[in-house]
């Protein structure tokens, strides 16, 4: 093991995160020789599962199909009117955006094009 003159390891200068990586880089490192190196191949069962890094939990994302828009979105104007047309496709009201924001604003006037946060 490597020791500096100092009196520490590589193991000192490990955090338990860096350490968990670290054991997760060689858990590949060590299945990727054993994946391309034929002579090896015989070590296979005696390498773990991989460790798991952090695991994403499992989620369905909803889908909301909308039209096709004929818009110019590259004016201002433009894009107002994709995001009402949007919000309208959706059901989504003025009230239900201030309720999930929590403002007591509007967020987009009912019949200008102003947008307001």
């Amino acid at each position: 093991m490597f020791v500096h003159e100092k009196g520490w390891s590589l193991n000192t200068l490990l955090t338990p995160t860096n350490a968990a990586q670290l054991s997760q880089c060689l858990w590949q490192i060590k299945r990727l020789a054993l994946e391309n190196i034929p002579n090896l191949a015989h070590l296979k069962k005696d390498i773990p599962e991989c460790p798991e890094v952090d695991p994403i939990a499992v989620h369905k994302t909803e889908q909301y199909p909308l039209p096709a828009m004929h818009e110019d979105e590259s004016s201002i104007d433009g894009t107002i009117r994709v995001y009402e047309r949007i919000l309208k496709n959706l059901g989504i009201t003025n009230a239900d955006l201030r309720a999930h924001a929590g403002l007591t604003k509007p967020v987009v006037h009912e019949h200008s094009q102003t947008l307001h946060i």
